[in-house]
Formats: C-alpha cells, structure tokens, sequence
C-alpha cells in the first residue's frame, strides 16, 4: 500500500466528519473544565485545537477500521505468505458422538452396505426390568448383495459388522455396550402391474420410473444430503450438524424417523404413488405375488416376523404387462445386470461436500490495519514537523522548539501506532492459541504434580518457554518521521525493531499473564464452559516446593516483589489449563459423556474415555497417565462401568447405571480433602444424570492389585467375542451360544468369554462389598490351598496355631502368630509396626501369586494349527510390585531390624537371605 493509498483510504466521508467533529467537542468540554484559567481560546486558529482535531480524525480511522467486515478482519494478508488463524471448523466443533437411537440408527446406515438399521435397549438382568445400557442391534443389508454369491455375501456382511461393532465401541457413552448384533430376514415380494402408456412415451423411461416408485414403497432407502443442500433447505449450522458427522453425506433425522419395519404391506400405499408418472395413460391392474399358499394376493401382504422385504425386480419385471394404443407391448429380455441399471440404487459419495479449511469460509478483502501514518503528517507545513533538518546534527532553537512538540506529539503517535497493531493482531487473538509451548509447560507442570524432582535441564527449558509465551500488548515502531534520532538517542535502533514493546509488556509479568488468562477464558466462553477457581485445585500448595530450585537458575527471570514467583506459576498454570483445554476441546465436547474403546489394541494407554478425560482435564490433569499408578505419584483415575462388569452375572444382583471411580489417596492433591471435594462434585456435575457416580480411594498396595485384575480385565475385553447372526436366533443373556459340541472357533470364543467372566465378577465383588482386595482374591484361593501357601512363612509350631475354617479367621490367626514371635521386644511400637508391615507382605505376595494363576493363558483341549492361540495378557512388569526398588542385598553379614525382631523361618536358615530396601516415592 503506497502513501496515496493510505491517505485515499483515510479520506474523511460525511459519517466520520460527524464522528470527527463529535470526538472534538466531547474533548473540548473536557478541557474547558480541567484547564478553564490556563487555555481560553478554544478557536479553530489555536494550535492546540488544531492538534485536538488531527487526533479525532486519526482515532475515527481507527474506529472505521474496526468497522470492517468480520471476514476482512481475519483474512490473512496473501503476500506475505500468512497462514489462516487456526478456528475450530463447523464438522469439528458441532457434531456429537450418537445419543438417540435416531443417532445410532443414522451412524449404521453411514457404512457402505448398510441400508437400514435399528437399535433396541435390553431390559436389564437384575429383575428390575429398567432398561439396560445393552443394546441388540439389527443391520438390514443392501438389496443389491442378496445377488452375490454366499462366499462374497457372508464376507461383505462379516466386514460390515466388524465395522458397525468398531464404530459403536469407539462412539459410545458410559454404560452402552453391544448384546448382539443381528441381520434381519429379507423377504423378497413380487408384485403383477398391468398398465397402458400414452402414444408417445418411452416405455423403458416408464417402466424404470415405475419400478423405482415401488421399490422405495417395498423397501425404502433414506436420501443423504450434501453441505450445500441442507443449506438451501435453509437449515443452521447447529440443525446441519446435529448429531454425529456423516462421512457420506448428512441424513434428515425425520427422514430417518419415517423408514420403519412395518408388519404388512398395502397395495393402495403402492398405486398412489404411480399415478402422475409422466407418460403413463391407465393402471390397469396390481396385485401381490405371493409365494405362500393361497395364491396371490390382491390388497395386503402380511410380512413374515423378523423380516424386511425386498423388491423381487426379477419376478416383478417378468410379469408387467404393458398396452399401448389397445396393442400388447412385449418388454425386452433383460438379465439381472440390466435390470439393476433400471432402478437407483443407493449410492454414497465419499465425503460430505463440507469447505475443509477456514480460508474457504474467510473470503474477505486483505486489509492493511497495522499500517499507521503519523499524524504529523495531517498538521499543517507551517509547523515544520515533517522537515528533514530536524535529522542534522546541529541543533538551533528553532529545531529545538519543533523537536519539543513532536516529542509532545510522539506520545500520541505511539499510542495509536500500538492500537493499530493491535488490531491487526485480532485475527490470532480470536483464534485457537499454538500449544507448542504450553504443551512443553504442561510435561513440567505434570513432573511438579506429580512431586518429581526437575532437573537442571527441566528448569532451563522451563523458564525458556516462560520467556517465548505470545505476546499480548504490541507496539510497532512510527515510520517515516523525521528527527526521531534525536528524541531517542541510542535507543532509535532497538526502537526501529519492534517499537517500544520491552516496555508494552514485561516478559512473564501479572499483566501478560492477567490477559492470556482472560484471552483464553474469553474462547473458552463461546463455548459456555468455565473454569474451576485457582485456590479449589491446591496448584499454590504443589508448587510452593520448588521456587528455591526455580529461582536459583541462572535463566529465571527476575522477580519483582510485589508480582510473587507462586502467583505467577499458579496463573502460568490455568493459562496451560485452559490451552490445552481449547486445543482439545473438540473431543472433550463430542465425547463428554464417552466411555473408553474398549477393543482397542493397547488398553494400557487408552483406558480413559471422553468422560473420564474431560474431567482430569478441567482438574488441571493435563494427560491421562498410563498405568501403573501404584508406582508413582502421578494424578489420576480409573472408570469401570457396570454394563462393561456385567458378564456372568445373569443370576445375581448388580448395579445398573453406576460408574466406579478409582483414585490414588496418596499424591499430594488427591491427599487434600478439600481437592477430594472439588473431585467428586466435578464428577457429579460431568456424569450423566441418570448414572449413579461412585469414588474409591486405594493405598498403594490395594492399587497395585487392582491394576493388575483391571488390566488383565481390559486385555480380555479387547477379545471379546461378539454375538451375531440371523435376527430368528434369539441371543443368549450372557451374550454366548450354547453348542453341544463345540468347533475348534466355539472352544476359544468360550475360553475367551469365561476369561472376561471370572475378572468381571472379581471385579463386581470389589465394588459390591468394599473391600479389600486382599479379602477378593484370597477369597479365591481354597482353604486347604491357602492354609499351605501360608505355611511356608511358619514353622511347625506356628502352622499349627494357623486357623483354617474361613479366610477371615485364617488372617487373624496369622497376624496373632507373627506377633508372638518375639516374647519380649525391646520397642512394643516398632515390634507392631514391623509384624504388620510383614503380614501385609504375606498377604500381598500370596495375592499377587493367585492373580498370577486367574489370567494365565487358558489351556487348549483340541489344538488346531493355524486357528489357536492361548487366551492370556502379556506380562506387564510394571504391574507386579507395589513400590519401586532402591536396593538389594544377597547375603547379608548382618541382619536387619526387621529380621532382628521376628526371626528367620528356619526353612531359610540354611538358604541365602534376600533384603529388600523399598523406596518410596518423593512425597510433599
């Protein structure tokens, strides 16, 4: 843009001379009551009212450049090679995962292969009769795959529902899982239509229409839409949008609601549809070919239970018989190929027709709104502002005086000069924050929470990206101003640089961070979400541990007194909340109430669904941490769903509609009762309202047990078997079939769901009692068996004393004889504290035994090469022990404490001894 361009663009018009003369007289009021007995003249002629009007003219520019179209605003400016700003795009802000059955319905039919579909919610299994979170789905098939050969038919159909199961299972809400998976009965129908058509009609056109017409009444499709037509219906982007995002085009919920599976068909439903086809004269006859006994049927065909007709097009075209002008009009030959070609079958485009990028949408005009001209450019010659002397090294008085009013004038100029860069910035203000940096932020935030030690190399790359947080207040330098060397001395050459923005904004101080904090909540709130108070999440607790180690780098910033190091880390971390919040928004949105993928290949990363995500994440959980949790003191939890437990329990009673929550009791937050509470009411108000939430906290023993049953259970889950079959084999409760003898595929399928049986009621008996998982799984154990896994810590004097008529009292009587060993301790309080810590190990290394011997892989009575495999998990070595190891000692010269006080079990006089020092995790 040249300079006679920008003074053609700020050519006032009559709107701003209004503006201009209003922004004057306000200012003029405002100086006849601050500076009434210094400044009385107040005429056009006095310079000061001439610099007066100068600037309401330059900020009425300002405010007509704010007026541009919104588009113009954030169009990108094309040859400076800028990228569009990042905004959430329409397809990935507005859809939802499926929530009605319309949704699921919907979802289904958007697979190739799939014309209709329906989707029924079981009653649920504990004699209540409430309706379940088990759904039976039921997929009626293209008609067009009823042609293909069995082997091609069975192998499209066993694809497809491979794929309604995988789309269903990553879509999901808590609670919602697959019973079955059926494919209902096509029952083909034939009907006889005699007709007579006009003179002049084309009789293949006729009679294509005319099929068409009544195989949309026999067996309708739905019509999908792309982007521009639905919105030439007139329709907004949230109705355009409303439920899940079709990959084939969008589909009319009421269109959906109208495709039924009726029980009869009419034959009046068919003739009114045929009557205005162009081109036919008379419809002579119609009747149902039926091939049921009584012959045909001329008005109503019942449909068979559990099917779903399909046009005979073959019988149908054999018996049309055609008239024209009185003659008989013998139809042409045609074989199944041809005939196909007559009627429309369904066809989806691939893709939907949607803009895919912003700048689709943003097709403004480029305008310059950085560009600034001084306004001492507007004023007149006469005062010398504009003359290139003022850049000479000698200074007369003259030169002074006007170097004196444009360092008056100069404060204005920059003012302006930032505000129009300011707007230019608008663009990114309003757009979607670059989380590289928050991101990096993020992992040293999670080693604080965590209660991690940061090392050096962690300190510097913090307070390197502290220093690269975007910038919030800009400043540019003036241009083409004369003698602005001489006002700025040795500073003119950073200023030419980037203005005066060292001083706009000091880099990681209260206000930088107070307007990315508000920046952000701003896009947060478009969305109609806010986030939880600072002082609720205890980050000022945490993070209070590590300001000597910050503050001692040579990187770090220095601190003001009265802008505290803690408040800022607090403030820096909602900023990284509330970023990585908005970055992840679209899933977090779509998924909200979403359960996890339970087929997926690695349960040990993708145990969190949307649910469980959303909520770590608004608690400042900015990851969901992988297993283990027992080892370590990283926040988070773990979500079981009831219908996902339900396996096996056809016969007792179990929650319907609960969500189990299982945290860590001992990192430092989750210790805090008052963050227990800002905990549980987050879970509450995120939860669905008709799901029952409930919280347990472990210790780290019963966490390390529960994380090997849980991800045992979660490799199970993944194999799964899946009922399905013809719609008339009604599916047993428990989800498997029952054969007399059972196939090589039956016995693993069996071996498979028996596995996800035996864990889930491990885990319902958790829940249901509330207790221990030690009490669980040593319940699992036979007595007799228990009673020797526990001798071998005893002699025989004390093998005696072990009782062995339940597992409770079996547990007290061990406890009472590994007090007994030692008659007289020198520190009753140690002695205690010692026999506990080592009857908890007992305990704890017999359990982890037993959990070993249920997930095992299961044994394979008839081995088939090829189609066998031994149903087990792959050991995780990170599951098995409860703390992390510091030491280990073979052979010790000494015995220690521990030893010292209970004695050896004489069994292992003789055998090298073990010590074992557990560290625990850094803790604050």
């Amino acid at each position: 843009m040249t300079s006679q361009d920008i003074e053609k663009s700020s050519a006032p018009s009559q709107q701003d001379i209004k503006h201009v003369e209003s922004l004057k007289q306000q200012a003029l009021q405002v100086i006849q009551n601050l500076a009434a007995d210094t400044w009385t003249d107040h005429n056009n002629g006095d310079p000061g009212i001439t610099i007066l009007e100068v600037l309401a003219f330059v900020i009425t520019d300002l405010s007509h450049r704010l007026a541009y179209p919104m588009v113009d605003l954030l169009t990108p400016d094309p040859e400076g090679g800028e990228q569009p700003a990042p905004f959430f795009m329409g397809q990935q802000i507005l859809p939802s995962n499926p929530v009605t059955l319309n949704d699921h319905r919907r979802f289904f039919m958007d697979i190739d292969g799939v014309k209709n579909a329906d989707i029924k919610r079981r009653k649920s299994a504990d004699g209540s009769q409430r309706a379940s979170g088990v759904f039976d789905i039921i997929i009626d098939f293209e008609d067009y795959l009823s042609q293909a050969s069995a082997e091609h038919r069975e192998r499209i159909q066993s694809e497809v529902i491979a794929e309604v199961r995988r789309r269903f299972i990553s879509q999901r809400n808590v609670n919602e899982d697959i019973g079955a998976i059926r494919i209902i009965n096509k029952q083909p129908v034939a009907v006889a239509i005699s007709l007579s058509l006009q003179v002049s009609a084309d009789p293949q056109v006729v009679i294509g229409e005319l099929l068409n017409r009544v195989q949309e009444v026999i067996a309708p499709t739905v019509r999908s839409y792309r982007y521009d037509e639905m919105q030439a219906l007139g329709l907004s982007g949230d109705r355009i949008f409303n439920g899940p995002l079709l990959s084939q085009g969008f589909v009319l919920e009421e269109d959906v609601e109208k495709l039924s599976m009726p029980s009869s068909l009419f034959a009046s439903d068919i003739i009114s549809t045929l009557t205005d086809i162009a081109g036919l004269k008379t419809l002579q006859g119609f009747k149902f070919l039926s091939q049921q006994e009584g012959g045909d049927l001329l008005w109503r065909m019942d449909i068979l239970p559990n099917s779903i007709t399909s046009l005979d097009l073959a019988t149908t075209y054999a018996a049309l018989e055609v008239e024209i002008d009185g003659q008989r009009y013998d139809l042409p030959a045609l074989d199944q190929s041809q005939l196909t070609q007559l009627i429309k079958i369904k066809t989806l485009q691939p893709g939907n027709g949607m803009p895919e990028y912003v700048e689709h949408y943003i097709d403004g005009q480029y305008r310059h709104l950085s560009q600034y001209r001084s306004l001492q450019h507007q004023l007149p010659a006469i005062y010398g502002l504009s003359e290139q002397r003022l850049n000479d090294p000698a200074l007369s008085t003259q030169t002074a005086q006007i170097l004196q009013l444009k360092g008056y004038l100069s404060l204005f100029d920059q003012v302006l000069a930032d505000q129009y860069a300011q707007l230019d910035s608008l663009k990114t203000l309003l757009a979607l924050p670059s989380d590289q940096v928050f991101a990096r932020l993020a992992k040293n935030f999670n080693q604080m929470l965590a209660s991690e030690t940061m090392t050096s190399k962690d300190i510097t790359q913090f307070w390197c990206d502290v220093k690269k947080l975007p910038i919030t207040q800009l400043s540019q330098p003036l241009q083409d101003i004369s003698g602005m060397g001489r006002l700025l001395g040795n500073y003119v050459s950073q200023y030419a640089q980037d203005g005066f923005q060292s001083y706009a904004e000091e880099a990681f101080g209260d206000l930088q961070l107070d307007r990315l904090k508000r920046s952000c909540e701003h896009l947060f709130a478009r969305f109609a979400e806010t986030t939880l108070d600072a002082s609720l999440l205890k980050y000022r607790d945490v993070f209070s541990h590590y300001l000597s180690d910050l503050r001692r780098s040579p990187d770090a910033l220095v601190e003001q007194p009265h802008e505290p190091l803690i408040n800022k880390l607090v403030s820096l971390k909602q900023i990284v909340d509330l970023v990585l919040l908005l970055k992840q928004y679209s899933s977090l949105s779509k998924l909200r109430t979403g359960g996890f993928d339970y087929l997926n290949a690695d349960p040990k990363s993708s145990h969190a669904g949307g649910l469980s995500q959303r909520i770590m994440r608004f608690l400042g959980i900015s990851k969901s941490p992988p297993m283990p949790l027992a080892t370590n003191n990283k926040e988070g939890f773990y979500l079981l769903e009831s219908e996902l437990i339900r396996f096996g329990a056809e016969q007792e009673s179990y929650g319907v509609n609960q969500l189990y929550f299982v945290a860590p009791n001992w990192p430092t937050r989750f210790a805090n009762d008052e963050f227990r509470n800002l905990l549980e009411r987050q879970i509450v108000k995120d939860s669905p309202v008709y799901q029952q939430p409930n919280i347990l906290y472990l210790n780290r023993q019963d966490m390390s047990l529960f994380e090997r049953l849980y991800f045992s259970w979660l490799n199970a889950m993944t194999q799964l078997p899946l009922v399905s079959g013809m719609l008339s084999d009604e599916p047993e409760p428990g989800g498997m079939e029952v054969a007399s003898e059972l196939t090589a595929a039956q016995e693993l399928a069996a071996g498979k769901q028996a596995q996800v049986e035996n864990l889930s009621a491990l885990l319902r008996e958790f829940f249901k009692e509330g207790a221990s998982f030690f009490n669980i799984i040593l319940k699992t154990i036979a007595l007799d068996q228990l009673a020797l896994t526990l001798a071998l810590w005893l002699d025989a004097g004390e093998v005696a004393q072990l009782a062995t008529d339940s597992v409770e009292n079996m547990r007290r009587s061990l406890h009472k004889i590994l007090l007994a060993r030692s008659a007289a301790p020198a520190d009753a309080s140690a002695h205690e504290r010692v026999t506990n810590d080592l009857f908890t190990q007992i305990l704890f290394t017999v359990c982890q035994a037993q959990l070993d011997a249920l997930v095992k892989p299961l044994p394979i009575a008839k081995a088939t090469i090829g189609s066998n495999f031994r149903l087990g998990y792959r050991k995780l070595h990170f599951l098995k022990p409860a703390y992390p190891t510091g030491n280990a000692v073979i052979n010790p010269t000494a015995m220690d404490d521990a030893a010292a006080i209970l004695g050896m079990h004489p069994m292992l006089a003789d055998r090298p001894a073990f010590t074992l020092g557990i560290k625990q995790p850094f803790s604050i």
